[in-house]
């Protein structure tokens, strides 16, 4: 599931200060290295780094590097993506949930989560292409953004696909061909 998301940065802190306290010096941080990451490796890669620099940071520390990085990253639509990063944690945060890397994003989120907020999440990821200053920001944005579409698109396919409604089946179909189109 290299499209999905993996909502672990409000343990991120938290285990890095245990394995501090337990005397750990290395770490391996098990991120997607085979291509740019399409959801937030690279905001994981930075934090761990800072937090093996620093690891007596407080959590508002660590709060802040997430809006510095995303900041410098994402330009200025950069709340719009803040926006997508909290709804992930709070749909990943039910009681008793437990995943892993390997876990489905409705494993991860539960089924159809992300339907309820697909017209919000296009909003977002166009507000904050557009707030891109740089190319490289645009890029990152539109990576971020398959990760984003991959997940609304699980959510609503099926509800579209068995409509009824001719004109929605084949809009469904048109977007799932464009998403395919800018993975590959």
């Amino acid at each position: 599931y290299y499209f999905c998301p993996y909502p672990d940065f409000h343990v991120l802190w938290e285990d890095y200060r245990v394995f501090n306290s337990l005397g750990a010096w290395g770490y391996i941080n098990l991120c997607n290295p085979h291509t740019p990451s399409p959801e937030f490796g690279d905001l994981r890669n930075y934090l761990s780094a800072k937090l093996i620099e620093e690891p007596q940071m407080t959590k508002a520390e660590y709060e802040n590097h997430i809006i510095e990085f995303m900041q410098a990253f994402y330009g200025a639509g950069w709340q719009e993506i803040k926006a997508y990063f909290d709804l992930i944690h709070r749909l990943s945060a039910g009681e008793g949930k437990c995943f892993s890397v390997y876990s489905s994003p409705e494993v991860i989120f539960g089924e159809h989560a992300f339907a309820p907020y697909n017209d919000e999440l296009v909003g977002w990821f166009d507000r904050a292409e557009e707030g891109a200053e740089t190319e490289t920001q645009r890029i990152h944005v539109r990576r971020l953004r398959i990760s984003m579409d991959y997940l609304r698109l699980g959510a609503i396919h099926q509800r579209e696909m068995t409509s009824g409604d001719e004109g929605r089946v084949n809009a469904m179909i048109r977007e799932v061909k464009a998403f395919h189109k800018r993975c590959f």
